[in-house]
């Protein structure tokens, strides 16, 4: 998640985080292993892909911290978090109404919502760098 940090004169948001970071996404590989093993608790292992979110805001490190800035941040947190809570509710209505078989619809939800959740990790930083540098509009 992005923070904004106070760091002497200057602003940044959360100065421990460098885009190199983003490579902790291919831990999101691990969750194959859910369909591998047959168990559904590997399978939160796509939530990892959320780590490429950390490229983004590894470039927004380099961005000073002005009120643009913030209300791009804004912005972004508004559509992904919007986007990301409608998929979540969709999978669960949808998986609810779909199968009969218990573990296969628990393995459905996990891997969807995993999915969803690392997608809206990603989704906000990104919008957030595009929306500063003018590449996207309202």
């Amino acid at each position: 998640m992005i923070q904004i940090h106070h760091t002497g004169g200057e602003r940044m948001f959360n100065k421990r985080v460098n885009s190199w970071m983003s490579v902790f996404g291919l831990l999101g590989v691990l969750g194959f292993l859910g369909f591998i093993m047959e168990e559904p608790i590997f399978l939160t292992f796509f939530t990892f892909f959320g780590f490429f979110g950390f490229y983004w805001e590894g470039k927004l490190n380099k961005e000073r911290i002005d009120e643009r800035l913030k209300d791009n941040f804004s912005k972004a947190q508004r559509y992904g978090y919007r986007l990301g809570m409608t998929l979540i509710f969709l999978t669960i209505i949808l998986c609810s109404r779909e199968f009969s078989n218990y573990k296969n619809t628990l393995m459905l939800q996990m891997t969807l919502i995993s999915l969803v959740i690392a997608i809206t990790l990603i989704l906000v930083p990104m919008l957030t760098y595009h929306f500063d540098k003018g590449n996207l509009d309202d």
